[in-house]
């Protein structure tokens, strides 16, 4: 315990002797963090990566139904917001399009409404405009949505249609049930009032995007002081110096408790600059942020600590540390969220610590202990223990080679 003592005192004074350094560590950091956020929240504006854009609709089947569809395009209030619509004839869409005033026509060709009330597909036939791919594209999609809608409802309006005919209905039932049905399928029965479906439930991240960023930003910052704290005793303590500690019969166990230790405090403190004023600001349960911030501060000081151990080089580590870095940044979905990456980076960063610190924390705000939280906690838990076991493996290797 003796030793210890004497080295945690060593290591703690040559972490926190130079108060600029210390002063560099801590802020830099968070200036480079703030920065990138302040630029990514930008991207984050409503509408803002979309111009607002015009969509003439040509419509020659002027039926009840097509009118009902286009109501629900006009209606919309956050389509509203970035498309307008303009009800015109074929002449004056094409040319609105040719000028460059539009990103698409509608065509509803005539009869449109009562082929589909017989299980007839005609197609609804829609122009782009190649100047505004975007823009296009968008038309596309949303067009693509009314297609599935009106594939659903053939399919009901075809089924109870099929049920009359077999079971002798009168032929003028039928036809006011089917027009009903049209109607009733369509908006009711498959529960799409609008073009869109509107569920209003929590967010994918927690309450919105900017806690998902602030606590992803949090976490890499904790990494980013582990790894600073790591290289400042790295270049304070040489490899010589090391090796001559090991030779007086110290133990690698006291070395890296002393070197675990005062790194650990090192990224706690910095933590509680950051942690404070997000657990106000986000009003996040103080206790849950404190148990979170602990874990990853632990994880991370372990896993510099065995990559100091690894890479005994100081550029090296350099080197190492900051690829690192930025592989678990990005792998990790501190900069995008992993769920709109592809499969095969998707399933990278089910490896990666970086993620199942995020997932944990963001997780641990939702009050329950629920199984993607203890999946997490584990990997945490079992990958610090790899850290800490390959550390004392390589420190007692070198201990032998003395």
């Amino acid at each position: 315990m003796g030793n210890f003592t004497i080295f945690l005192s060593f290591y703690v004074k040559a972490l926190f002797s130079t108060k600029k350094v210390i002063f560099a560590i801590i802020f830099i950091p968070i200036l480079f963090i703030s920065g990138i956020g302040l630029i990514g929240s930008q991207l984050f504006q409503q509408e803002s990566r979309v111009q607002p854009f015009q969509v003439a609709i040509v419509n020659e089947d002027p039926t009840l139904e097509t009118k009902m569809v286009i109501k629900q395009l006009t209606d919309n209030d956050h389509l509203n917001q970035l498309m307008e619509t303009i009800q015109t004839n074929q002449t004056h869409a094409d040319e609105l399009l040719n000028k460059n005033e539009i990103a698409g026509v509608i065509h509803i060709p005539k009869g449109f409404s009562g082929n589909v009330a017989h299980g007839e597909n005609t197609p609804v036939q829609v122009i782009g405009n190649q100047r505004r791919p975007l823009q296009s594209q968008l038309i596309h999609y949303l067009l693509k949505s009314a297609a599935d809608l009106t594939s659903a409802a053939q399919s009901g309006i075809n089924t109870v249609n099929d049920f009359m005919v077999e079971n002798d209905f009168p032929k003028d039932v039928r036809k006011k049930e089917l027009r009903k049905n049209i109607v009733t399928y369509a908006l009711h029965v498959l529960g799409r009032g609008q073009v869109f479906e509107e569920v209003k439930k929590a967010s994918l991240f927690q309450e919105d995007i900017l806690q998902y960023y602030a606590i992803s930003f949090f976490i890499l910052l904790l990494m980013i002081w582990g790894f600073c704290g790591q290289l400042l005793l790295t270049s304070r303590i040489n490899q010589s110096v090391s090796l001559r500690l090991l030779s007086y019969g110290i133990t690698p166990i006291h070395i890296i408790a002393a070197k675990f230790v005062a790194l650990f405090l090192l990224v706690m403190g910095c933590s509680l600059i950051i942690g404070i004023p997000l657990i106000i600001w986000m009003e996040l349960a103080p206790w849950s942020f404190v148990f979170g911030s602990v874990l990853i501060s632990l994880v991370f000081s372990l896993f510099f600590l065995m990559l100091e151990s690894l890479f005994q080089r100081e550029k090296v580590f350099l080197l190492m540390g900051v690829i690192f870095i930025l592989v678990g940044a990005i792998v990790g979905g501190h900069l995008i969220p992993t769920v709109y990456y592809p499969s095969w980076l998707e399933q990278m960063s089910s490896y990666s610590v970086n993620a199942w610190a995020l997932t944990f924390m963001l997780e641990i705000f939702h009050g329950e202990w629920t199984s993607s939280l203890s999946h997490s906690f584990k990997l945490l838990l079992l990958s610090s223990c790899g850290f800490l076991f390959i550390s004392i493996l390589l420190n007692a290797r070198k201990r032998r080679f003395l």
